[in-house]
């Protein structure tokens, strides 16, 4: 855990000054305003399951410096004993202090829910929150990289480091990868993002 953190510190570090030295070809910072549609992959370390899980989310500018969030992550993981079906879902507000004219950091503060049904034994709910911190570069007009850490208190808590890249492929529609690493499981992360504010 402590090499793959110094990895995504790294990683993050690099793209900060990517989107730094590069202001001279990207004339705008991140977009605040999308909506993301996905699937990822969810690979748990400490017994042999994996999930599959569909994502929902996005965000919102309310001015330069403020934006809401929300997601909803729906999945399910097929055991031995029958399938465990998780959804969650988050809700929150942040700020997006620039660093320079390519990249802006962010912090976020949220509420977050989780309900997990066990075929045939039930089914479990939480309430908690969650805090995020990280930092979003635009490498190019085109390419944006992006990295932080997020914690989730749901009973449990829950510390995951990610790293991201979105690709702008039209005006309003882009495609985005991300991974994503925890105490218990790792994440592969694919989707479509679309900026509604574009033209």
């Amino acid at each position: 855990m402590q090499l793959k953190s110094q990895g995504l510190l790294a990683l993050v570090a690099s793209a900060a000054l990517l989107g730094a030295t590069s202001q001279a070809t990207a004339a705008e910072g991140p977009d605040w305003t999308f909506v993301d549609f996905g699937y990822q992959y969810v690979d748990f370390d400490d017994f042999d399951e994996e999930a599959d899980v569909l994502r929902l989310g996005g965000s919102y500018a309310a001015s330069d410096l403020v934006h809401v969030f929300a997601g909803y992550r729906d999945g399910s993981i097929d055991t031995n004993f029958g399938d465990i079906d998780i959804s969650e879902f988050d809700l929150g507000i942040g700020v997006n202090p620039q660093l320079s004219d390519t990249v802006d950091l962010f912090g976020r503060i949220g509420w977050a829910t989780a309900d997990v049904d066990f075929d045939g034994f039930g089914d479990a709910d939480d309430d908690g929150f969650t805090v995020q911190a990280g930092v979003r570069a635009m490498v190019t007009p085109q390419w944006e990289i992006n990295g932080g850490i997020r914690y989730v208190d749901l009973g449990d808590d829950e510390t995951e480091l990610g790293i991201g890249t979105v690709y702008t492929v039209s005006d309003i529609v882009a495609i985005t990868g991300d991974l994503g690493f925890s105490n218990d499981r790792t994440t592969f992360g694919i989707g479509v993002r679309i900026y509604p504010r574009r033209r």
